[in-house]
């Protein structure tokens, strides 16, 4: 006779120690304090070579045509993976679908840094680095 154990769901840790929300509260006064932290430093110069890139040539009416135009690697990337977690086939990756939500912060995230990329190198200066 053969035995079979059926498997059981993973249960949620037990809480250690500190409530949820006790938690939410400290992590949200190390932000604060961070925040503060950083908004009491003076501004950090930036050396003008900085913005002195490889690819200085015009294309296509495009200054620095080869910066700029790199960036599209990154909006494509950013678009194909919103559309894959937004379309229904999306649903069947995840077993829950607030699960997808990271994901989907994180693709909108790489297509916002496709288009602040290709601003600044548009015309590299102090102002436009983002």
């Amino acid at each position: 006779m053969i035995s079979r154990t059926v498997p059981r769901k993973p249960s949620r840790a037990p809480m250690i120690g500190l409530s949820f929300w006790r938690r939410v509260a400290i992590l949200v006064g190390l932000l604060a304090v961070g925040v503060l932290g950083i908004l009491a430093l003076d501004p950090i110069p930036q050396d003008p070579d900085y913005h002195a890139f490889a690819d200085s040539r015009s294309l296509l009416g495009i200054p620095h045509f080869g910066n700029v135009v790199s960036n599209a690697g990154f909006a494509v990337v950013g678009v194909l993976g919103i559309l894959a977690l937004a379309r229904r086939r999306g649903h069947d990756i995840f077993a829950q679908r607030s699960d997808a939500w990271p994901y989907m912060v994180f693709f909108i995230g790489v297509a916002l840094v496709s288009l602040g990329s290709a601003y600044y190198h548009w015309a590299p200066s102090n102002d436009r680095l983002l």
